[in-house]
């Protein structure tokens, strides 16, 4: 614009011309590199001017270098926006990523909604029973409780339920899709609703912000929201999916309790019943045992042969039904007595053991090796019944070896230490190896070997009560070996 004289005249509605008394006026717009305007520059002169030429070039050069600057201005205010935007982005996902709560994931998801698009406000709500339930309005830092169920097809989420994308108002409140309740509640000017959906199309929820000021949410707000929601879904997602393992392990040991609290009770039924039999049959035990030795005692004359050989069958069962109730009574007694941990040198027991097995059996040499000072937590009056236990079997069963022989020793395997009692004996199959530590249940009969068949019964009840177990191994003909683990 050039206006050599008379501006006044020129414009007649501009006071401030006049008031400064100015006669010329020279003008020029300048613009940014697509041609967008930025602004204009001019000169006044209270005179009339009769040569612009110089002026407008010095304007234009002028109206270049403010263009430039400008545009390089503004470039740099849009890259320190994008720049703490993408900030927010990458410190939201990473949270999103980290917490497995959902409604910490949702609470977060509002806040750096408002943080990248300017919105003061904002809820939430997740899909429970085909309804998208809101419970929380979100206002910067300050959180109310809310309690809003949108049916699909019901108002702005009932909307975005059904169409999966996401929906903007900037006049709510002639938006005849928002519902009038709930905006006279909230008193919106504007909104943006955002569904959250996973990768195979399934809605988990949804959120909404409301109340930017200025023109109202547009794409690139739009943009922003929708790569939150991305992230959003991944971590609800995987909040589910912990929450429903959690359900699960919850119940699985809900149940390992009852199961467990159900097991007690029936080993303790099982237990006093154990022990109620063996000690009530002792009594008919003695009944029976006594009268049969009266009748042989005083009516011996008076009674065939055959009568006498029935008796004594007779005496002789009872006298071996009083040495299984005996047994009974013992392995109920060893189940039922607390445990009273202490170290204990094994080593030194099994010897003692070995020893005392010696005395009463002169006549028979025993050759042991010993692996010298192996000690264990456990309790030491129960671990000396196991031991007596193991090596009157080896004892027993190394009765026919020319050289009986015993070895007792440790080997580490893995993350325990196994215990072993080996012998040189008769050994046995391994395909009735299973049969070995259950009451009563012998390979051999009393002709080969006495015994009642509760002896190793016991040492593993023994070794349960610690919280260890045993087995064996062996061959015919071969011996066998006894391995056992404690608790470290």
């Amino acid at each position: 614009v050039v206006v050599r004289r008379d501006v006044q005249r020129r414009f007649p509605k501009d006071t401030w011309l006049r008031e400064q008394g100015m006669q010329s006026y020279v003008a020029i717009a300048f613009y940014d590199i697509g041609a967008n305007p930025l602004g204009h520059m001019g000169i006044m002169h209270d005179s009339p001017l009769e040569s612009t030429e110089v002026i407008e070039a010095a304007l234009r050069v002028f109206g270049c270098h403010a263009a430039a600057e400008i545009e390089r201005m503004q470039l740099r205010g849009e890259l320190l926006d994008r720049e703490r935007q993408l900030e927010i982005l990458v410190a939201v996902n990473k949270r999103l990523n980290s917490e497995l709560d959902a409604e910490q994931v949702m609470r977060a998801l509002i806040h750096a909604g408002q943080q990248l698009t300017g919105a003061t406000a904002g809820a939430w709500g997740l899909l429970q029973d085909d309804q998208l339930v809101f419970t929380e309005y979100q206002r910067g830092e300050e959180i109310s409780h809310i309690d809003y169920r949108f049916a699909p097809g019901e108002g702005v989420p009932g909307h975005v339920f059904n169409v999966r994308e996401a929906y903007i108002s900037n006049d709510p409140q002639r938006d005849p899709v928002v519902i009038g309740e709930v905006r006279a509640a909230l008193r919106i000017r504007n909104l943006a609703n955002v569904p959250i959906v996973n990768k195979d199309g399934t809605m988990l929820g949804c959120f909404e912000l409301h109340n930017k000021t200025g023109d109202g949410f547009d794409a690139e707000d739009l943009n922003w929201l929708q790569a939150l929601a991305a992230d959003a879904a991944v971590a609800l997602e995987n909040a589910q999916l912990l929450r429903k393992v959690r359900a699960s392990q919850s119940e699985l040991e809900q149940r390992v309790v009852e199961r467990t609290a159900e097991l007690a009770v029936a080993n303790q039924e099982l237990e006093a019943f154990s022990y109620s039999v063996s000690h009530d049959l002792r009594a008919p035990l003695r009944a029976i045992d006594g009268f049969t030795r009266a009748l042989l005692d005083e009516h011996a004359a008076d009674l065939h042969e055959g009568a006498r050989a029935y008796l004594s069958r007779i005496v002789r069962a009872t006298e071996r039904m009083k040495e299984l109730t005996e047994a009974l009574l013992k392995l109920a007694r060893i189940v039922r007595t607390p445990l009273a941990r202490a170290t204990v040198d094994l080593s030194q027991l099994v010897a003692d053991t070995i020893e005392a097995t010696r005395a009463d059996r002169a006549d028979r040499p025993l050759e042991a090796q010993i692996q010298p000072g192996v000690r264990v937590s456990a309790d030491a009056q129960l671990l000396r019944v196991a031991m007596t236990n193991l090596v009157e079997n080896a004892r027993k069963f190394t009765a026919q070896s020319a050289t009986p022989r015993i070895r007792f020793g440790s080997l580490r395997e893995g993350n325990e230490t196994r215990y072993y009692l080996e012998d040189n004996g008769v050994g046995f199959d391994m395909e009735f190896a299973e049969h070995l530590f259950k009451p009563f249940q012998r390979m051999h009969s009393d002709a080969e070997f006495e015994g009642l068949g509760i002896g190793l019964a016991t040492v593993q009840r023994i070794m349960h009560r610690h919280g260890g177990r045993i087995w064996a191994e062996g061959r015919p003909g071969q011996g066998a070996t006894f391995y056992f683990t404690l608790p470290d």
